[in-house]
């Protein structure tokens, strides 16, 4: 069987009246699928016809370029006299199609996916790649294996983790950024919008000077070696750090998104101010009430109130 490439009219090739493909429109995903592949990729994936100008392959493909504007596309010219042996093929060439490795192909859409590269052009969508991960990569039940993350990061002398290190676990992406940096938020997203943030910036209350006066008294102390960055800031400066972050979550939420802010109320005022002035709607104030009181210089010990 011959095989050549020719250019051809769009118009002048027969779609064939036994395809047994559906006529797309343009509301159809798989439409907007071919739309949106050659839009990215041009027209990398020929039509096939036999020499009487009958479309063996790529009915759908003509009908969108045709659309877009395309008015000659080489082709696959094939020479089949044999017109049952012709409608073979066309049912062989949109059948018959090799197994994924769903292994790799996973892997492949979180690759495009983490470089922030819209993989829906490959005719995949997010749902089908939750489904391999889910799939592939969570276990059905979590079963506590005791690892002490606390005593394994003592061990650490030099951290993995760099900044500008994007990280996939499972369904969710971590970046080691700067919430305050516009380019690290729209990196971390790659392009999609938030429905809900939860988010508990530094106090600006000097966490550390506390930890420190403590382990003057008490060798047994557990808190934390390091202090928190970003925990001792002039008013003005802290004002200013929160609303550059509170803008950027609010330029990445969604529409009605919803968002909870832990802060401590010491400092209730910068933090009320900058969210406000970020354009964020104060809606109502959530207490954590907890179970003991906390020890301290106040004239009345009371059971400490956490927002």
């Amino acid at each position: 069987m011959a095989v050549r490439f020719e250019r051809k009219n769009l118009a002048d090739l027969h779609p064939a009246e036994y395809n047994p493909r559906k006529k797309l429109t343009p509301e159809d995903p798989e439409y907007i699928q071919i739309r949106n592949s050659l839009t990215e990729f041009g027209y990398a994936d020929p039509i096939v016809i036999n020499a009487d100008g009958t479309i063996i392959k790529g009915h759908q493909r003509r009908t969108v370029m045709m659309d877009l504007g395309y008015t000659e596309a080489e082709v696959i010219v094939l020479d089949i006299p044999d017109k049952a042996k012709e409608k073979a093929l066309n049912i062989a060439l949109n059948k018959i199609t090799g197994k994924w490795d769903n292994a790799i192909l996973k892997d492949l859409l979180v690759e495009l996916d983490l470089e922030g590269y819209d993989f829906s052009v490959t005719g995949f969508q997010r749902t089908d790649l939750e489904d391999l991960i889910q799939k592939l990569d969570i276990p059905p039940e979590a079963t506590e294996d005791g690892y002490d993350a606390e005593a394994a990061a003592a061990e650490i002398e030099e951290p993995v983790t760099r900044p500008g290190d994007l990280w996939r676990l499972g369904r969710h992406r971590l970046l080691c950024g700067d919430s305050t940096d516009p380019d690290d938020v729209e990196r971390l997203l790659a392009g999609k919008q938030l429905d809900l943030v939860i988010t508990d910036p530094p106090y600006n209350v000097n966490y550390g000077e506390k930890v420190d006066f403590l382990k003057k008294y008490r060798t047994d102390n557990c808190r934390p070696e390091s202090t928190i960055e970003n925990d001792r800031m002039s008013e003005t400066g802290f004002y200013d750090f929160l609303l550059t972050a509170f803008r950027n979550i609010n330029g990445a939420m969604r529409s009605g998104a919803a968002i909870y802010v832990f802060h401590a109320d010491t400092n209730g005022l910068p933090f009320r101010q900058a969210y406000t002035d970020a354009g964020l709607k104060l809606a109502q104030v959530l207490i954590w009430e907890k179970s003991n009181f906390v020890l301290g210089r106040q004239d009345y010990q009371w059971r400490s109130l956490k927002t």
